[in-house]
């Protein structure tokens, strides 16, 4: 009765699934709540214990793998559920694990789309460097060949997880994120003077993205390029926000959008500056920086929505890109 009952669990995960020889379980691990960058900068990141979990997806067989670690973005994680089920197989029938984090969860939260006060940038960038040390440990995962992609939100982790200044602050080994695929991330907070690791970062942005708008991305490429980055970025033409996910195209009134207060730097310390030093972190909280940034600048609205070939595009970059630089 139980092989039955497992049988018939199987068969409708393959269904979901569009069917994969590989095996899913859910991992728990430790991380912290950081307030700012510049905690992590100063190596004072440390703060507010938090268990986090995820789900990790490991190809059939009994081999070490590669390694891709995923980050949602501020909607709901169930928003992301369907993508991940397209995603996963197709990484691990490539070889390559995936592990698809879940920050809000443990932390009683469902979503930040509407109050982006309630969790931190740098809570976010632990939550990931957190995952990825928890990886290393894991017996079926090469601890030097783990990448990082994230959408949204998750694309702006992706991008800081590639800033020395903060990698080498939760690496202690030398082994850090392999190569990084930021999905429509917002570039516009950006390094004064930015010190890139040796990770490939491929960014994926859309033409008429109104949440986080392409030209800032085009404008970081070119920025992290004059410092060495081996970066580069793709932008998919018609493209809104969020095409990932298959629902149709939609106006959300109540998303957060900061495109009107253009780009804000981050000095070498770790401390981000808004609207060309009117307001800095250095001397106000995360939330104090957001609720600011909101009454200056912010505003409601943002068209997002699903694009085949952005869609399909996305599916297939992502696998080669992880396999050209990871396998």
């Amino acid at each position: 009765m139980i092989k039955l009952i497992s049988k018939i669990v199987a068969a409708a995960t393959c269904i979901v699934l569009t069917c994969s020889n590989s095996v899913a379980e859910k991992i728990t691990f430790g991380s912290h709540t950081p307030d700012a960058l510049s905690q992590i900068v100063s190596g004072n990141w440390k703060t507010k214990s938090q268990e986090i979990t995820g789900e990790l997806s490991l190809p059939d067989g009994s081999g070490k793998v590669p390694a891709v670690i995923v980050v949602h973005g501020s909607g709901t994680v169930k928003n992301l559920k369907a993508w991940y089920n397209e995603l996963s197989p197709a990484l691990n029938k490539a070889g390559i694990a995936m592990l698809a984090i879940d920050s809000y969860t443990k932390r009683r939260m469902g979503e930040t789309s509407k109050d982006q006060t309630r969790l931190s940038k740098a809570a976010r960038i632990a939550d990931a460097f957190s995952a990825m040390e928890a990886l290393k440990k894991h017996p079926r995962i090469i601890p030097d060949k783990i990448g990082i992609t994230g959408y949204s939100f998750g694309g702006i982790v992706s991008l800081h997880a590639t800033e020395k200044r903060v990698s080498d602050t939760f690496v202690k080994d030398g082994i850090s994120f392999a190569a990084s695929l930021p999905v429509y991330p917002s570039c516009m907070s950006m390094w004064k003077n930015p010190l890139p690791t040796r990770a490939p970062v491929l960014i994926l942005a859309g033409e008429k993205d109104d949440y986080t708008e392409a030209k800032f991305c085009i404008e970081y490429v070119d920025r992290m390029r004059k410092a060495g980055h081996n970066i580069h970025i793709k932008v998919y033409k018609g493209a809104h926000h969020g095409w990932v996910k298959r629902v149709s195209k939609r106006y959300n009134s109540k998303a957060w959008h900061f495109n009107r207060c253009g780009p804000s730097y981050i000095d070498d310390e770790g401390y981000e500056t808004l609207l060309d030093g009117k307001y800095s972190m250095k001397n106000l909280s995360w939330k104090e920086f957001i609720t600011r940034a909101v009454k200056a600048c912010g505003k409601r609205g943002t068209h997002q929505g699903y694009q085949k070939e952005a869609h399909d595009d996305t599916l297939k970059s992502t696998v080669s890109f992880f396999t050209t630089h990871l396998k």
